[in-house]
């Protein structure tokens, strides 16, 4: 059966796992007054009257049924002498002593479920009980019994996850006072209901949940939500419901009314559920959450305006597609919209500027377009946004993450001060925007990849900028000044013309990454700067020797250029290549830094995220026009992940105690110095024009060495005999760090004057272990990469 065009068309999705719960609802798990048989009031729970003495015949009731059940776990072990109530898991009257609730559900997920072949009639003799909890157990799929519908005192009843099987009996009806009734199947679904027409007998019940069953066959659904009139949960979901499910088969009316969470969610079936207008009459639902859900295509329905208490509303990861209707602009209770990852396209809609209670509005990864409402200023109670507009009272926003949008961007005066602006390839048209000026706490901005043409502005030297990303635009004219705070600027793919400034090591002293790709200039005299990157450039120069200067730097990429004359000897003194420790004691890392580049290692090119580029330290000549000797100063560098001089014009012998290398595509000539990482470098590292080479790992013998034919199992054994090293190398790391941390630790534990005086120490050096541990990992991959394949 379709739906007709007036309708919304949803999917039902597949129920994640979940462990029962007692429901919220329930009167009898806080206090419950009655009146007993005696006509005095008899109150349960917590503020009962300690003076309880057992009923003997209900104790040996209570016998029976633990003779029945397998007690693997012992949970049962309590239930022994005279006084009932004290078992666990026994509650009794404070007046009247009758046992009032038993509940034989562990509370310890990883406990053996107590089991039996059958639930003992002996229940019966407990003629006062109200609450009965059997989940948790397994009943190896036996029927429910038919005489549970003669316990007609009772108000709770759970069942779920104890593995009954066949039809639940229709004698359930029986017992009127139900409130909450649990049927829930996780791991089976053996239960069945093929008519829930005994359900509308249960006038007083308040949660139903039949998750998990096999509802198949059961057509006339309409009753639950019709005949039950307190029912305020109703659970139906991994139910096998019928292919289509019809609202209209329900025929709410106003009896549906006080359902505050509905769950129809289903498994692997793409179940559609059609809603006619006026008749979705639960106006007290408050949360709805249909994330992630294979929802056919299709508009956000006009019928979720009418959930006029809804105060979460998750909609996400979904097939949505159309406009934002303006019906959600009536939940004036709404706190949290979360819409984002559909195919919602259009504008924004102008009446989410109504929701005044909102605090989270989520709409990223959509098709949206046009420009952000002026009514979205409105929302003085906003406290994550992500997306942009014109915020009239966003006095508290923080961070504005809207990048990666279509999103045309008018802002004019915003109120907010953010320190994070991420506005990447949004459109904010062809020049700066003169609204940031009003930003003077901003320390990250980004907006690279904007269409922003013209110049710099003189203001951009005024903010507290830490992270400048304008790179992918059309910024041209010369580099006038930056702000003195500036650690990270990436200028890559501009239209900058003329040099930068000489001065920039004193415009911007704190300067450590700079990206200038695409670029004509470098200085050479930023001193403290660790990450410069200048690949695939036009520099047609000597390396200068002010470069040398650079001690902190990590990461030399002059790549892909036209250098020309020798590789200075100097190069050799740069401390932020010469060890591991000194790439340690470089501290934490950038952590002001959201960025990652791109470098070659080992022939391949890898991806370094600012977590991780920290910890490496690479220099990249190649694809130059560089002459001359390998200098000796080189083999100073003994922290290099990776040193690449292929593809130039270098002639001459290869340094002695040389670590891995490309050395491609050169003049080299002479005798491979021996060594273990020399010899297990491929042969392709070599070739090319070397023509002079000779020695391990080519297949070229030196004059005054003898020729012996490689063997296979010779390089593989020098193969094995580096893998075990290597993994060695590794387990040692990580053994001696757990056994110094545990032993530290233990120290500390047991001698108090110790704890107090290397507090301190402990947090300082925790870090670098960390910084250490990633380095070992980050060196496994590499050479898993190199040798795994």
């Amino acid at each position: 059966m379709g739906c007709d065009p007036v309708e919304s068309i949803l999917v039902l999705p597949k129920l994640k796992p979940h462990r029962p719960q007692p429901p919220q609802v329930l009167p009898v798990e806080i206090e419950l007054c009655m009146p007993s048989k005696e006509d005095q009031m008899s109150c349960l729970g917590s503020g009962s009257i300690p003076t309880i003495t057992c009923i003997e015949q209900e104790r040996q009731a209570l016998l029976q049924v633990k003779r029945s059940l397998t007690d693997t776990t012992r949970w049962l072990s309590s239930w022994t002498g005279e006084d009932c109530c004290n078992w666990k898991g026994i509650q009794c009257d404070g007046n009247t002593s009758h046992v009032v609730k038993l509940d034989l559900v562990s509370l310890d997920p990883d406990a053996v479920p107590i089991e039996a072949n059958e639930v003992n009639p002996s229940l019966l003799e407990l003629k006062y009980r109200e609450h009965l909890d059997l989940s948790g157990n397994n009943f190896h799929n036996i029927p429910i019994p038919i005489f549970f519908g003669s316990m007609t005192s009772l108000r709770y009843l759970n069942l779920s996850n104890s593995n009954f099987g066949g039809r639940v009996p229709h004698h359930l009806g029986n017992v009127s006072n139900l409130m909450v009734l649990d049927l829930h199947c996780m791991y089976t679904e053996s239960l069945t209901i093929d008519d829930f027409t005994w359900v509308s007998r249960l006038s007083s019940l308040q949660y139903l949940d039949a998750s998990g069953m096999n509802l198949s066959q059961a057509l006339n659904l309409n009753v639950i939500l019709n005949m039950l009139p307190s029912l305020t949960e109703l659970h139906l979901s991994r139910c096998e419901l019928h292919s289509t499910l019809l609202v209209s088969h329900f025929y709410l009316n106003s009896t549906a009314s006080n359902i505050r969470k509905l769950d129809l969610r289903q498994k692997s079936k793409s179940y559609e559920l059609c809603i006619y207008e006026n008749r979705f009459a639960m106006y007290n639902l408050e949360r709805l959450i249909l994330r992630a859900n294979r929802f056919i295509s299709g508009n956000l329905p006009d019928w979720l305006g009418q959930f006029k208490r809804l105060k979460y509303l998750e909609l996400s990861s979904n097939w949505f597609s159309g406009s934002i209707p303006q019906s959600l602009g009536t939940l004036s209770a709404l706190e949290e919209l979360r819409i984002y990852e559909n195919r919602l396209n259009g504008t924004i809609s102008v009446s989410l500027g109504q929701l005044s209670s909102l605090k989270i509005l989520d709409i990223h990864h959509n098709q949206l377009t046009g420009t952000i409402p002026i009514s979205l200023g409105q929302l003085s109670n906003l406290m994550i946004l992500d997306l942009s507009s014109n915020f009239a009272n966003l006095t508290i926003l923080e961070k504005l993450s809207i990048d990666s949008n279509l999103l045309t961007l008018k802002v004019i005066s915003p109120p907010f001060q953010v320190k994070s602006l991420l506005m990447g390839s949004c459109k904010i048209g062809t020049g700066f925007p003169q609204w940031l000026r009003t930003q003077k706490k901003v320390s990250r901005l980004d907006i690279s990849n904007a269409s922003i043409s013209g110049t710099l502005p003189q203001w951009l030297e005024e903010m507290p900028l830490v992270t400048l990303d304008l790179s992918h635009n059309h910024i041209g004219g010369p580099i006038q000044k930056l702000p003195l705070t500036l650690k990270s600027l990436d200028l890559s793919d501009n239209s900058i013309s003329g040099p930068l400034p000489q001065n920039i090591s004193e415009m911007v002293p704190s300067l450590e990454t700079l990206i200038l790709w695409k670029h004509t200039y470098m200085d050479q005299r930023l001193v403290i700067l660790q990450v410069l990157r200048l690949h695939k450039n036009m520099f047609n120069d000597n390396i200068p020797s002010q470069l040398c200067q650079m001690l902190g730097l990590q990461i030399m990429d002059f790549g892909n250029n036209l250098l020309t004359g020798p590789i200075p000897r100097c190069l050799g003194n740069l401390s932020g290549m010469i060890s591991d420790e000194t790439v340690y004691a470089k501290g934490y890392g950038p952590q002001w830094l959201d960025t990652s580049i791109m470098q070659v290692i080992k022939g391949r090119e890898q991806e370094f995220t600012s977590l991780t580029f920290v910890f490496l330290a690479n220099m990249d000549l190649s694809g130059n026009n560089l002459v001359g000797s390998i200098p000796k100063e080189i083999t100073n560098l003994s922290g290099l992940h990776g040193l690449n001089l292929s593809q130039n014009k270098l002639a001459g012998k290869i340094p002695e105690e040389i670590g891995g290398l490309n050395l491609s595509y050169n003049n080299l000539s002479g005798r491979i110095p021996k060594g273990d990482q020399l010899q297990t470098l491929p042969s392709s590292n070599y070739l090319g024009r070397n023509s002079e080479l000779c020695g391990d790992p080519l297949s070229r013998k030196c004059p005054d060495e003898k020729s012996h034919p490689p063997t296979a199992t010779g390089h593989r054994e020098e193969h094995e005999e580096d893998d075990s090293e290597k993994v060695w190398f590794y387990v040692a790391i990580m053994s001696g760090y757990a056994t110094g941390l545990w032993g530290f630790v233990g120290v500390l534990v047991l001698k108090k004057s110790w704890r107090q005086a290397y507090f301190q120490f402990v947090v300082m050096v925790k870090d670098k272990v960390l910084l250490a541990i990633v380095l070992g990992v980050a060196r496994l991959k590499n050479y898993i990469d190199q040798f795994g394949g």
